[in-house]
């Protein structure tokens, strides 16, 4: 199979846009949990990363997308849920407690950090506990 001689610069550019995306987001590794995880309300949470930027997170929040129940705009603020703060970045884990008052949904964001060196893994379900 021959490439023809324009499509090599081409792939050169898509390849180095996304590694330069990459780079972005080198600060900060969520390895678990995973997307799509499915965590139980109740239950203690291990959240793990390979590489942080800052040597604390100032915040370790879930967030549920989409708008408050009964509510007219789509306003994220009142779904944040602070469950971590001035988290030590240098064991890689920490653990909480995923307190009864979440509401079950399977469209909760986790974000380490804030601001320019925060990373986000989600969607995640969390479903009634024990």
């Amino acid at each position: 199979m021959k490439v023809s001689s324009a499509v090599i610069p081409l792939l050169f550019g898509i390849l180095n846009a996304v590694f330069a995306q990459s780079q972005e987001n080198d600060d900060c590794f969520i390895t678990a949990p995973m997307q799509g995880t499915i965590l139980k309300i109740g239950e203690q949470i291990t959240v793990s990363w390979s590489s942080a930027h800052d040597a604390k997170f100032n915040a370790i929040t879930l967030t549920r997308k989409g708008p408050k129940v009964g509510a007219a705009q789509n306003d994220n603020s009142h779904n944040i849920k602070y469950v971590g703060s001035d988290v030590d970045t240098a064991p890689g884990k920490f653990t909480f407690a995923l307190s009864p008052d979440f509401a079950p949904s399977d469209d909760y964001y986790l974000t380490l950090g804030e601001g320019l060196h925060e990373c986000t893994v989600g969607p995640l379900r969390l479903m009634p506990g024990k």
